[in-house]
């Protein structure tokens, strides 16, 4: 079983410990942190991250998904190796300004494949 600390801090009501994030929750939000991590951001690991964020501002198109789908597959790969990736699906939204994701993970210890959607959005 995996786990990470709760990335908002959370304290138990009664003990007071940092609550814990397990499985596949620990790898979601590791893979949300990674998504929101550019290169150069991290003072002791400068690989760490992709150009995620810049092909946010690039025009919606078809040439910019796929561009998207291959950075954020090789910035899981690269940097989350709990999680073996099977596919990353890139919608963009141009009404909302923002880009679907839908990542399809398997973990050693589960046989089932984890599905995990989550948007990227331009910060207005």
């Amino acid at each position: 079983m995996y786990v990470d600390l709760n990335p908002n801090f959370k304290s138990h009501p009664i003990t007071k410990d940092i609550l814990k994030v397990t499985g596949a929750d620990a790898i979601k939000r590791s893979i949300l942190n990674l998504l929101k991590v550019s290169q150069f951001e991290r003072l002791m690991n400068p690989n760490m991250g992709s150009r995620i964020r810049d092909y946010l501002f690039e025009p919606m198109n078809k040439l910019t998904s796929i561009r998207l789908q291959n950075a954020i597959e090789d910035n899981i790969r690269a940097f989350e190796p709990r999680a073996e990736l099977f596919s990353v699906d890139v919608k963009s939204i141009p009404d909302n300004n923002e880009y679907r994701l839908l990542i399809v993970f398997g973990i050693k210890d589960q046989i089932e494949p984890i599905e995990f959607e989550t948007f990227l959005t331009r910060i207005k």
